[in-house]
C-alpha cells in the first residue's frame, strides 16, 4: 500500500499522491479519536471493558 510509503519517506518531494496522504490523515485522525476516549475513560474511572462490551452488543 503506498500509503505506507508516505510514513516511511514523509518528504513532499515523494512520488506520494494527494489521496495517500489522506489516507494517511484519516488513518491518523481514527487512531487519535480512539487514544483521546481511552484516556476520557480513564480518567472519569470507567474501565474500558465497559466501553468494548457496550459497543459489541450495539453491533
Amino acid at each position: 500500500m503506498r500509503a505506507f510509503d508516505v510514513i516511511e519517506h514523509p518528504s513532499f518531494e515523494s512520488e506520494a499522491s494527494r489521496r495517500d496522504y489522506l489516507t494517511l490523515l484519516g488513518i491518523t485522525s481514527v487512531v487519535t479519536a480512539i487514544a483521546s476516549t481511552a484516556v476520557a475513560m480513564r480518567v472519569r474511572g470507567t474501565p474500558l471493558s465497559s466501553f468494548v462490551d457496550a459497543f459489541a452488543q450495539s453491533h
